[in-house]
């Protein structure tokens, strides 16, 4: 009887140590993945994407984030890949382009080290590839707030930065001056000024999608969920900034230099 019972606490433990491998196994964790392609779309926009361990590390990276990206919103096999060079584990292809090699990554609005880097839930990734090819002029560019609540009508004030480096290549932050906002991918008549701020209002309640463009430089745009409710008085508000918006702005940024 004591062999029996020994052997069934046995088999029990080796079912339970089992079953905690599996589980930990199929664990993920949310993270918000944005991708720009080599023309400066949005192939990703700020969408929520669930990471596993893809490599079975015993963590979460960046390479699991952008491989689980890919299953889910890139639609077919062989979007992405990875693998060992020159430099160490490097990105291969994104969203099913080689590239040359020329690619780039961050978390949370700060450059990675490494395919290999960890991320934790509610963190951000965005990865692109560059359209400048020859000099990698492109500037990666992010938004103050990164999510967004408001009200019709509404004046919001974003502040646009891009990464940078200084004369001793230490990485830095730069305003985005003169670049237009984009609200569901098309162009609007907001314009950052010279301290990368501009004051924005949405006049149509429900999700929304803002990011940036400009003809002045290549920028990697951002993505910037707007979820906006409806209010009769500032939709109202909203009607009379559509004809007085320009003097708004202007006065906005007196006041502010």
């Amino acid at each position: 009887m004591k062999k029996l019972t020994s052997i069934l606490l046995t088999l029990c433990l080796m079912l339970s140590l089992f079953a905690f491998a599996a589980n930990a196994a199929e664990a993920t964790i949310t993270v918000t993945v944005t991708i720009a392609d080599h023309d400066g779309s949005l192939a990703v926009a700020a969408e929520p994407v669930a990471v596993r361990d893809v490599d079975s590390d015993g963590k979460f990276t960046i390479h699991d984030t952008l491989t689980c990206a890919h299953e889910q919103y890139y639609g077919a096999a062989g979007g992405y890949e990875a693998g060992e060079s020159a430099y160490g584990f490097s990105m291969i292809k994104l969203w099913g382009q080689t590239n040359g090699g020329w690619f780039m990554y961050y978390r949370n609005d700060a450059a990675c080290y490494s395919l290999l880097d960890q991320v934790e839930a509610g963190d951000r990734v965005a990865a692109f590839l560059f359209q400048d090819t020859t000099a990698g002029s492109d500037s990666y560019t992010f938004c103050d707030p990164y999510t967004l609540e408001t009200k019709t009508g509404k004046l919001v004030k974003l502040t646009v930065k891009k990464a940078a480096f200084d004369e001793n290549w230490n990485p830095v932050e730069l305003p985005v001056v003169g670049a237009t906002i984009t609200v569901d991918g098309e162009k609007t008549r907001f314009v950052t000024n010279q301290n990368g701020e501009v004051r924005i209002y949405l006049n149509e309640e429900g999700e929304h999608l803002i990011s940036i463009t400009s003809d002045k430089e290549i920028l990697v745009p951002f993505a910037v969920r707007a979820q906006v409710a409806n209010d009769t008085l500032s939709h109202v508000l909203g009607l009379l900034l559509n004809v007085f918006y320009p003097v708004v702005n202007w006065v906005m940024n007196l006041i502010n230099k």
